[in-house]
């Protein structure tokens, strides 16, 4: 089990800058905001694994995702992007049903644009641990987890029913923080 770990799946700054534009291009109308996490959400690529409207003008995000992503992946999840507002934070949540822990439950992210380096873990002293500066990366979503407010951030979520890989051939760094007691506002559900 672990906290957080990056992973290579080759796509790069050009990748990175079309998929960023196509997002910024979806209408207003698609986007919900969710008070939970304190941003805006829109999703993509439904429960019936099938493209959104929204999703389906996002024609690089498809291409890449088929290439690059699906096949890394033995099972098929949901995706959205969460939009964190310029000096809004995201606060410390979990991703996950409170009787699923300590289950080990890996979300897939693909941070697009802002700092990469504002996404923190508690640690058993509710410490907050940062997460390097990688673009790719899996974390754990029963972590207690959060983001410190800084620019506008654009991120792909990948989840449920997806839950994670035995192993990654193209890990680059992992890290492990120690799990606090958990806090009944750190839970949605």
């Amino acid at each position: 089990m672990f906290t957080y770990k990056a992973i290579d799946l080759d796509i790069n700054k050009d990748d990175i800058n079309l998929i960023t534009k196509e997002i910024k291009s979806i209408p207003e109308k698609h986007w919900f905001f969710n008070e939970y996490r304190n941003c805006d959400i829109v999703r993509l690529y439904d429960k019936g694994f099938t493209w959104t409207e929204a999703g389906k003008l996002c024609t690089h995000l498809i291409d890449v995702y088929n290439k690059k992503i699906k096949p890394n992946l033995s099972k098929k999840g949901k995706i959205h992007i969460l939009k964190t507002r310029k000096g809004n934070s995201i606060p410390t949540h979990i991703d996950c049903k409170q009787n699923e822990i300590p289950e080990f439950h890996q979300k897939f992210r693909l941070a697009l644009t802002g700092k990469l380096s504002n996404l923190y873990f508690l640690d058993k002293n509710n410490n907050k641990v940062y997460a390097p500066n990688y673009h790719t990366y899996i974390l754990n979503g029963g972590h207690p987890h959060g983001l410190d407010p800084a620019e506008e951030k654009l991120t792909i979520c990948l989840g449920s029913p997806w839950k994670g890989e035995d192993n990654y051939d193209n890990e680059l760094y992992t890290m492990n923080v120690s799990f606090p007691k958990l806090k009944t506002e750190w839970i949605q559900w």
